[in-house]
C-alpha cells in the first residue's frame, strides 16, 4: 500500500487488476507455448508439446488448489471460509486505533473480492 501510495481499498483494486493481467498471460502461454517455442527455433515434436501442455495445465491446477485450500482451511478466514468463498465479502478485523474510510471504521467496510472463473 505504501509503495503504491494507496489505501486498503485501492490495494485490493490493484491486486484484482494485477491478478487478471497475470491470468491472461498464463492462459496465453497455455494456448501458445508449443508454437512460440517452434517459432523461436526450438524443436518441439508432438509428444513434447503434449507433455508441455499437461505440465502447464498442472501448474494452473496447483494455483486453483491453493485458492481452494485458502478458503477451506481455517488459516485465513477462520470458520467463515466457505461463506466468504461463495459471497466474496470479507470484513477486516478491528484495529487498536481503527482508521476511518468514508466515515466508517475499517472493520465496517465490506470488501468484495472478485472471483475470476476460467472455463
Amino acid at each position: 500500500m505504501h509503495q503504491l501510495n494507496t489505501d486498503y481499498l485501492g490495494a485490493v483494486e490493484w491486486l484484482a487488476t494485477h491478478h487478471k493481467k497475470l491470468q491472461l498471460e498464463f492462459l496465453t502461454l497455455v494456448c501458445n507455448l508449443p508454437q512460440r517455442l517452434r517459432d523461436d527455433g526450438v524443436d518441439v515434436d508432438d509428444v513434447t508439446a503434449a507433455e508441455l501442455t499437461i505440465y502447464i495445465d498442472h501448474l494452473g491446477q496447483w494455483v486453483c488448489a491453493n485458492e481452494a485450500w485458502s478458503f477451506e482451511s481455517q488459516r485465513y478466514f477462520g470458520a467463515h471460509g466457505r461463506e466468504i468463498r461463495e459471497t466474496r465479502h470479507v470484513r477486516r478485523l478491528p484495529q487498536k486505533h481503527a482508521p476511518t474510510v468514508a466515515g466508517l471504521p475499517q472493520n465496517q467496510v465490506a470488501v468484495l473480492i472478485p472471483c475470476v472463473e476460467v472455463n
